[in-house]
């Protein structure tokens, strides 16, 4: 009897085992995980733009290619190289804007090959990505705020997108477009043997953007930028330039644009010693554009000139690229 008992219990299990692997075998497809690839494509093709003196008494309206007069000179952009080593991604529900998952891809930006791969279940979604080079960027789960200690080129982009359960492989094209401003600093003089560094320092850069929608909060950290002069810097005929990025928020109300709020730039002996100093106040933030300001910047003076202020307004034209 007690053998024929210790049968049964033996069969009891065979028939339930073989009933946890049926329910897992029948999943509903809408459960199962489809790859889904994405291949990124940054829009940052670069043109010439106008230069526009910046008169006392307010900033110059934007000048386009179209209404240029034949007298305006075109000037190269000279925008320092930025290497993209971070994708980040974030899934969201495309209702509800929930955040769903957060990863870092790190990336060799380098060869142009920017792609990111997952596993989504079906639904419908809004996949957001931001390509950077800085290493110590965080992301905040609660905000979506990705902060920069310090900010360089940067792009972001999102795709709304539908998985579909009876497929086992997707694959989707996002554009990614530059979120940031460029400032730069271009001199019309040498540096004199007497200056040993150049001091850029701003009432605050912003530094933040959403990973969810692009928008930048009006938050700024402080930024100031030192650079020190080596030999081959007091040339006769060299003209050394400066460039910093900003991320750019909503401007104001009836504003033109978003501004840096002052920026003073400095130049020093070797002791500290001030040989120039001015204050430049509403400094234009365009996305994707670049503003210039064009003047003395080293030359020991009493008396303050005026800059020329170029804004870049053909920037954001994009020559599209697929990236394999």
């Amino acid at each position: 009897m007690k053998k024929f008992l210790a049968f049964g219990s033996a069969a009891l299990l065979l028939i339930c085992g073989g009933c946890q692997e049926e329910s897992i075998v029948n999943e509903p497809v809408s459960a199962q995980p489809v790859s889904v690839r994405f291949a990124l494509t940054l829009r940052e093709d670069i043109e010439p733009f106008l230069r526009t003196r910046n008169l006392p008494g307010g900033l110059p309206g934007e000048p386009s290619a179209a209404n240029a007069s034949p007298d305006e000179e075109e000037t190269p952009s000279t925008q320092p190289v930025s290497t993209l080593s971070y994708i980040e991604y974030a899934v969201y529900n495309n209702d509800t804007e929930e955040l769903i998952e957060h990863r870092r891809y790190e990336v060799d930006g380098q060869d142009g090959s920017l792609q990111v791969q997952d596993e989504l279940t079906a639904g419908i979604y809004k996949v957001c990505f931001l390509a950077h080079g800085v290493t110590d960027a965080t992301f905040a789960e609660e905000s979506s705020l990705v902060t920069f200690p310090e900010v360089e080129d940067t792009f972001w982009g999102f795709q709304e997108i539908e998985v579909d359960a009876t497929q086992t492989d997707q694959s989707f094209s996002v554009g990614l477009a530059r979120a940031v401003a460029g400032i730069e600093l271009v001199p019309t003089d040498a540096v004199p043997e007497q200056v040993d560094q150049f001091l850029i320092e701003t009432s605050g850069c912003y530094h933040q953007i959403c990973l969810l929608d692009g928008k930048t909060p009006a938050v700024t950290e402080a930024f100031s930028l030192t650079v020190a002069f080596e030999a081959e810097d007091k040339l006769p005929d060299t003209r050394v330039k400066h460039f910093f990025y900003s991320f750019v928020p909503e401007a104001a109300p009836e504003a033109a644009s978003a501004f840096l709020d002052e920026m003073i730039l400095t130049s020093q002996s070797g002791s500290g010693e001030v040989q120039r100093q001015r204050t430049i106040t509403q400094v234009p933030l365009y996305r994707n554009r670049i503003t210039r300001y064009t003047g003395t910047l080293y030359t020991p003076s009493i008396v303050d000139g005026l800059f020329d202020l170029q804004i870049d307004t053909n920037w954001g034209e994009y020559v599209d690229q697929v990236l394999e």
